[in-house]
């Protein structure tokens, strides 16, 4: 019975350790660099994959987020090379489910401190794809603020 006790126990402790794919490098706060109208984008992670990811600006030396640009995430981890990032269930309109929106980040290079990703939503550029429009990858260049 001791023994499979402990075997239980060793089997939840891998699963937890190893059925998630949470970096903890990646774990706090980062902030890209003010764009031409000052504005900035931001992932905060946490250690239990939740987070909040969106747009803001500086003010009075503190970052602001956007109401309206801003997302819970019920879910990040680190798929190879690839941020994903999955989002609380948001509406869509007054005839529309809530629904997560998965958004990511293909990761060219992580240090410390830093990392460069290429942005990808891929529900939006589906529907670039579909009108005809050209998909560009954005670059963007973080930096752990804590």
């Amino acid at each position: 019975m001791r023994k499979q006790i402990s075997l239980i126990l060793l089997v939840i402790n891998f699963t937890t350790v190893f059925g998630q794919n949470i970096d903890n490098s990646f774990v706090g706060k980062w902030v890209t660099e003010p764009d031409l109208n000052g504005m900035i984008n931001i992932i905060s992670l946490n250690e239990d994959g939740t987070g909040i990811t969106g747009s803001g600006r500086f003010s009075n030396g503190k970052i602001e987020l956007s109401r309206f640009m801003k997302s819970e995430l019920q879910n990040w981890k680190i798929d190879k090379d690839t941020l994903k990032l999955t989002t609380n269930p948001i509406s869509l309109g007054k005839n529309k489910e809530p629904k997560s929106m998965i958004l990511m980040y293909i990761i060219l290079e992580k240090e410390e401190d830093t990392f460069s990703a290429f942005y990808s939503d891929p529900e939006m550029d589906k529907m670039m794809k579909e009108t005809g429009e050209e998909v560009v990858p954005i670059k963007q260049d973080f930096k752990k603020t804590e």
